[in-house]
């Protein structure tokens, strides 16, 4: 028997050998020049020496499955090309607040305090500039406090000359 009418009555063309302890096989074989998969299936009549072979043929399973596995190659592919830009722009973005950071803390260093007022962020980068912004705010009240010293000192140290002066 043939779903195909062309086949109806011709042998078919299957790959069949004495399947008696095996119950199913796939296999691919070819058919006009194409490949094709297919399924042998096995049953034993029972009261009978006979045994009855049923097979089905698939001519476009191996071109849908050639179609899948190119559609999953591409997700695949998609996907490590998605990830790997995620990761150079969180990378580079990273490095440029890095450096801000870097740049920061050096101009501090110098005694440059005229750095940039805000950080963009809620991470532990944000929480370090915070921390360098008030340092350099402490810094500073702490060289305000020394400079007022300093004048208060000049000026008793003056006031002493003029007394001395005047003696």
């Amino acid at each position: 028997f043939s779903t195909t009418r062309s086949d109806q009555g011709l042998k078919q063309f299957m790959p069949i050998e004495p399947l008696e302890s095996i119950a199913s096989k796939d296999f691919v074989i070819k058919k006009n020049n194409q490949k094709v998969c297919g399924h042998l299936s096995s049953l034993i009549i029972p009261k009978s020496n006979d045994i009855l072979y049923i097979g089905t043929l698939d001519q476009h399973i191996i071109y849908t499955l050639t179609k899948l596995l190119i559609l999953c190659f591409c997700i695949i592919a998609f996907s490590f090309c998605v990830a790997l830009m995620s990761v150079f722009i969180y990378t580079k973005a990273l490095g440029r607040r890095i450096e801000i950071l870097r740049t920061a803390t050096h101009q501090a260093s110098i005694g440059n305090y005229n750095i940039i007022e805000t950080f963009e962020g809620e991470d532990e980068l944000t929480d370090t500039f915070r921390d360098i912004k008030q340092m350099i705010q402490t810094v500073q009240q702490t060289e305000a406090k020394i400079y007022e010293e300093q004048l208060r000192k000049q000026q008793y140290e003056n006031q002493q000359r003029e007394m001395e002066f005047k003696l």
